[in-house]
């Protein structure tokens, strides 16, 4: 009976031709990369295959193995829209501004904020 492997988890955590990209650069082959990072040449062809996940602790040890950063190696993740209605995280819902209900206040400014200018008396007693 022939064992099926599972379809890695999508997105991947990493970009395979990324992978492959380094160890070309590097001037590696699949079976000195195993060899520096301690797996078999078959994980290897699949993570750059892109069949088989690098899970983040292989991504370092590929990473070292190519001399490259690591974030080379990693998937680009892009930003989830935001959630539909909302123009903002500070802003009320649009059906709310329709509705004509007033916006909440914006939070008032703390006392001794990083941006406060000291008063004089508070720099002649600094210097």
């Amino acid at each position: 009976m022939r064992h099926t492997r599972k379809p890695p988890k999508q997105p991947l955590d990493h970009e395979p031709a990324a992978v492959k990209y380094a160890r070309d650069n590097a001037g590696l082959t699949q079976e000195q990369v195993a060899r520096l990072c301690g797996v078999s040449r078959t994980l290897i062809t699949e993570i750059e295959n892109g069949t088989r996940n690098a899970t983040p602790r292989m991504i370092g040890k590929l990473a070292a193995a190519l001399n490259c950063p690591r974030v080379v190696l990693e998937r680009k993740r892009q930003p989830e829209p935001a959630e539909e209605g909302y123009r903002s995280r500070r802003m009320a819902p649009v059906g709310a501004q329709a509705a004509g209900r007033p916006l909440p206040p914006p939070p008032a400014p703390s006392r001794g904020t990083v941006w406060s200018v000291p008063n004089r008396r508070e720099r002649d007693l600094t210097q």
